[in-house]
């Protein structure tokens, strides 16, 4: 798996900004072949280290532990520039030549499960089990093997290759977005290391996340037959979204199909016997392109206030993330 996703970032890592940056030839230059065997030979090392940091606890929010280790590996590499910014979000510049593009390789260093979660690994034969084992410390592990495998190779670029280890990933990207806006650099090309060794993905994700509320007077279950009920509305508005139409699935992306539209989370009420005062939900909705999230949107605000109107409820919402990428390279100009 590593040496798959080093040849992956060593194509983006080491071409001049053209057309197109990919070149499969790059890949038999001595220096380069040099350093990708360099990943097969120290592979035990690898997963013994992959192992390590899973095992460092690192939920949103409190990735400190995780960054204090990437800030002494990227020390050791020689990397220049070094920061720890105010949300912990760990860069280092690999300096090239001078004459190329700048790029950014970010994996994120958080985890989706909760502090206190049980995170020792698991060992079966080839298989490695634990929370966030793969999303997306595998990938933190890679991309820090991925510079060290430069050094090995004796690999030069021309442009600055940055290794950043973004934080509060899985609360909306936020730590990365902090890093894009606060640290000074504009770099050519952002790398988001999020995905399987085998996928690529050009452009950029269309994410908004809405959380919807329906609020009545509430009434004792023996008082409420015929009243509004904010639970009612929130079931008859989840049943309205997954009936909206959704364009055909994206290809190329593997398991993942886009567009879509999900429902993570359901709340509400304090008792058994009663109308909740509140009921609530969240939306995940997912795109592609500008043109097919906004008219999604637009679609799901719709039919979830239609269902508030229709139910005789209160209504309000917030808006959770949204993330615009609109004026990201598309795949044909990558």
């Amino acid at each position: 798996m590593f040496n798959r996703l080093a040849a992956a970032l060593f194509f983006a890592a080491l071409l001049p900004a053209q057309n197109n940056w990919f070149r499969p030839a790059i890949l038999q230059e001595p220096p380069v072949a040099k350093a990708l065997q360099s990943v097969d030979d120290r592979s035990s090392a690898i997963l013994d280290e992959w192992v390590h940091l899973v095992e460092i606890p690192a939920p949103s929010g409190k990735e400190q532990a995780r960054a204090q280790y990437i800030r002494a590996e990227m020390e050791k590499l020689g990397l220049s520039d070094i920061r720890v910014d105010d949300m912990f979000n760990v860069s280092g510049v690999r300096k090239g030549a001078g004459g190329g593009p700048s790029v950014v390789f970010a994996a994120h260093t958080d985890t989706v499960f909760p502090d206190g979660t049980p995170i020792k690994v698991r060992r079966e034969g080839d298989t490695f089990t634990a929370p966030g084992v793969g999303d997306d410390t595998s990938n933190l592990m890679a991309t820090l093997e991925m510079f060290r495998a430069l050094n090995r190779g004796g690999v030069h670029t021309k442009g600055d290759l940055i290794f950043l280890a973004s934080v509060q990933e899985e609360l909306g990207l936020l730590g990365a977005k902090h890093w894009l806006e606060s640290s000074g650099y504009k770099p050519d090309m952002f790398i988001a290391v999020d995905l399987a060794a085998n996928q690529v993905w050009y452009g950029a994700l269309r994410i908004t996340q809405y959380k919807f509320f329906y609020t009545s007077p509430g009434a004792h279950t023996m008082e409420s037959r015929g009243g509004p009920s904010p639970a009612k509305a929130v079931a008859r508005a989840i049943n309205a979204l997954y009936n909206i139409p959704l364009p055909p699935v994206a290809p190329g992306l593997d398991t993942f199909k886009l567009p879509v539209i999900n429902v993570g989370m359901i709340g509400g009420g304090t008792v058994v016997n009663a109308v909740p005062r509140e009921a609530w939900f969240t939306v995940d909705l997912r795109s592609l392109d500008s043109a097919t999230q906004d008219k999604l949107a637009t679609a799901v605000v719709s039919a979830v206030k239609q269902v508030g109107e229709n139910e005789g409820v209160g209504f309000r919402m917030e808006s959770k993330m949204s993330t615009d990428y609109s004026k990201a390279r598309p795949q044909a100009s990558a």
